[in-house]
């Protein structure tokens, strides 16, 4: 009879531990998306050099520099940047998150804002 009591006492809490776990996924992500009213669209831009050192020493600061020309006839509402490869996976069962970064943006563009 014990033992019923325990599963009964565990089922509930499984369930109470659901109903919160749905409660919190629901506050999470809600409402209006927030580019909502930001221009869409293509616009053609031309990339005239970008350049990044082959080769940094641990501790040295460089420099990513991208240069870009509108060559569209309408002005650019805002510009973004997307750079993959700032991180390596290590194969470490241990870590609790397996992404370990090469490389660290720590001063936005002139300018501009940097996630």
């Amino acid at each position: 009879m014990g033992r019923r009591g325990s599963s009964r006492g565990v089922t509930a809490l499984a369930a109470g531990t659901l109903v919160a776990a749905a409660a919190l996924l629901a506050a999470c992500g809600g409402g209006e998306r927030q580019d909502v009213h930001e221009p869409s669209g293509t616009w053609k831009l031309d990339v005239l050099s970008a350049s990044f050192p082959g080769k940094q020493h641990l501790g040295e600061s460089t420099t990513l520099a991208v240069t870009v020309k509108n060559a569209d006839s309408r002005e650019v509402p805002d510009m973004a940047v997307t750079i993959d490869g700032f991180n390596q996976l290590r194969d470490d069962p241990t870590l609790a998150d397996p992404k370990r970064p090469i490389w660290i943006v720590n001063t936005p563009p002139v300018n501009a804002a940097s996630a």
